[in-house]
Order: C-alpha cells, then sequence, then structure tokens
C-alpha cells in the first residue's frame, strides 16, 4: 500500500469516517504489524505540527515553506502544492505527510519531529515492579481451579504491579493496557498480606486508549456489594476538583487537585491532564469528581513537570465499554455518594479498588 493511501487510511480513522468492522481491522493492523505503526505514529507527529486554528493565511505560509523546502532538481516548479480558500483537514493532512518525508534535516517539520521525540521521554507509565517477584503463575497454582497456564519464562520475569477497579460486582473491573498487555491472567488482591487474592483473566484491551477489560475468574471470589459510584456524563472540566486512589505502595493511596489542562501529553485529546501527585503503581487508578463520579483513569505522568498526571477522558472509557462485544454488564446506574463527606466517599469507594499483579 503506497502512502498516500495510508494517510488516507489513517485520516479515515482519526475522523471516524470507518465502519466498525474497519476500525476492528485497522487497530489490530496497529497492534501486529510494527511498520504500519510507525507510519501511524510519523502521521500523528505531523498532525501535532500544525495548528488547525491558525487562519489561512497562516496555514498558506506554512505550507509555502514547506514546498520551498521540497523543491529541487527532482521536483519542477509546475508541481507546486497551492492553498487556497477553504482546504479539509485530510487534504492538508496528505499534503503534510508527503512534505514531511522529502524535507531536510533542519526543516520545519523535520524540527517537530525532533522536538517529539526529545519530549517523549519525559512520558511516564505508572505501573511499578517487584523484584525477585511472586509470579502470576505461582499465584495461579494457589487456586488449583484457576487455569494455570502461565509460561515458565513469565514466571521468571518481574511482576507488575498497579491499580484496578471494579465497575459491576460481578467481578469486572478495568485497569491500563500496558498494565496487562502481553498476558492472559493477572491476579487481582485487596491487601498486603494476600488473603484476598483473585485470579482475573484480561478480557479485552486497547492500545490506543491504554485500556483493559479483566474480569476475575476465581471461584473464591464473593460478589461485590452495589457499586457506589456512576460514569460521569460529560467530561471533566478545567479546575474541577477530583481525587484518585491507587497503589503506589501495597496499602491505597489518595490524592486529590485540579483539572488543569483539557488535554494530556503533547495535546493527546483524549486525555486530561491533573495537578495531583501520582506515582508507580498509580496506573489504572480511578479518577472521581467531588460528587462521587467516575470520570477518568490515570495511565501516566509528566517526569519533567511538578503534578502533572494524565487521564484517560471518561467518555472514552464509555466508548471502549460501548463497543466491546466482551463485556456483559450494564455500567452503574445509582450515585450513592453524592453529597457525602469526602471522608465517607473514599471509605465507600476503598472496597472497589483492588491492587492487580501481572
Amino acid at each position: 500500500m503506497n502512502r498516500e493511501l495510508i494517510t488516507e487510511l489513517i485520516e479515515r480513522y482519526l475522523e471516524g469516517d470507518m465502519s466498525p468492522v474497519e476500525k476492528a481491522a485497522f487497530e489490530e493492523r496497529l497492534e501486529n504489524d510494527s511498520s504500519f505503526l510507525k507510519e501511524y505514529e510519523l502521521h500523528m507527529q505531523v498532525r501535532r505540527s500544525f495548528s488547525w486554528e491558525m487562519d489561512r493565511r497562516s496555514l498558506r505560509s506554512v505550507m509555502h515553506h514547506a514546498h520551498r523546502e521540497m523543491e529541487g532538481p527532482g521536483l519542477s516548479k509546475k508541481s507546486s502544492i497551492k492553498v487556497k480558500g477553504t482546504v479539509s483537514v485530510r487534504r492538508i493532512i496528505l499534503i503534510a505527510a508527503s512534505v514531511s518525508l522529502l524535507i531536510s534535516a533542519g526543516s520545519l517539520v523535520t524540527y517537530n519531529l525532533i522536538q517529539e521525540n526529545e519530549a517523549r521521554s519525559s512520558y511516564a507509565r505508572l505501573n511499578r515492579t517487584s523484584s525477585p517477584a511472586e509470579s502470576t503463575k505461582a499465584a495461579v497454582e494457589e487456586n488449583a481451579a484457576a487455569p494455570a497456564n502461565i509460561s515458565d519464562s513469565e514466571e521468571k520475569q518481574q511482576t507488575t504491579i498497579a491499580t484496578a477497579f471494579a465497575i459491576h460486582e460481578d467481578g469486572w473491573m478495568l485497569t491500563n493496557h500496558h498494565v496487562v498487555a502481553g498476558k492472559k491472567y493477572v491476579y487481582v488482591e485487596k491487601m498486603a498480606d494476600s488473603l484476598n487474592r483473585y485470579v482475573a483473566e484480561v478480557i479485552a484491551s486497547d492500545k490506543r486508549l491504554d485500556i483493559a477489560l479483566i474480569r476475575v475468574s476465581d471461584p473464591a471470589f464473593i460478589k461485590l456489594p452495589q457499586i457506589p459510584y456512576v460514569f460521569g456524563t460529560e467530561d471533566a472540566m478545567i479546575g474541577q476538583r477530583v481525587f484518585t486512589l491507587g497503589y503506589p505502595k501495597d496499602d491505597i493511596v489518595y490524592s486529590e487537585g485540579p483539572v488543569s489542562s483539557l488535554t494530556g501529553y503533547k495535546s493527546d485529546t483524549i486525555a486530561l491532564q491533573l495537578s495531583l501527585p501520582v506515582n508507580p503503581g498509580n496506573s489504572g487508578a480511578p479518577v472521581f469528581s467531588e460528587n462521587g463520579e467516575l470520570m477518568g483513569v490515570i495511565t501516566g505522568k509528566n517526569i519533567e513537570a511538578d503534578g502533572a498526571a494524565y487521564g484517560l477522558k471518561v467518555s472514552h472509557l464509555r466508548e471502549f465499554l460501548q463497543n466491546s462485544e466482551e463485556y456483559k454488564g450494564s455500567l452503574p446506574k445509582k450515585n450513592l455518594l453524592k453529597g457525602k463527606k469526602l471522608t465517607d466517599q473514599v471509605k465507600r469507594i476503598d472496597t472497589f479498588i483492588f491492587l492487580v499483579k501481572a
């Protein structure tokens, strides 16, 4: 497939122009085709290099500059790219993607790509590891009724530790994709002494959203009480106070702060930026409003900025679950936390937050 067709395909995906079947096939290819993933990442870098809020004059200026970089022995002046009137974002992206692959080092887009690569190292996922770890296989073998198909090589690996939270009384939970990537089974527990440890199966996962659905498959698991929180009906607003509960250590930790930006790392529109302290182990931790509404899930932080955490927006959590054929439950319908004191809310929520080991 030539690059222009790939670019067109990526734009259709980003603009929501694909059928469910096409979208599933696209995401499967992203997951399994490393060269296609690189094309997608390059495309996103180019996209972020241009501000779609600039006026047409500024846009023409940018594209004219880029075209001048293209002119050389192999390109005639007749091939000049003219931007006039209103131009679709998709068309501009097609042009920009081609430009980015041809212009020399030091040009506009190359400079932006270099900046992107330098900045990428400041993003940190928030899972932690134990070493030497008790393996998932060892945990599974404690329960003869649980599936024990963890390989010996996995047994020797460090254990990834993060946070998961319940969305249904029957043991359906959410955590981050990067926590469970490559695993069929993990286990969740409520206490550091592992008295309440349960095997959970990885049911569905979305790398782009960095979200995963797991379900406790352990016969020893006792059905949870009614979920006391509901999914927020709208994404959080800037300045809104939120809090999170997670496992950066073996007992649960509370932190709070405001929503500081409506976009995430490098202006990622699927995430929020939160001014609250998070640490390794907070991956997958839920984010709540002061009214007890679920507003998102912690995914990472900027290690070069104090208190800059990132969380997937609740609208994308809904999208993930609604598009999942595997999820058989319903979303919590009644907010039992609204009007309660914060300390009472935290006490109620604690029951539904789990430490996850993969």
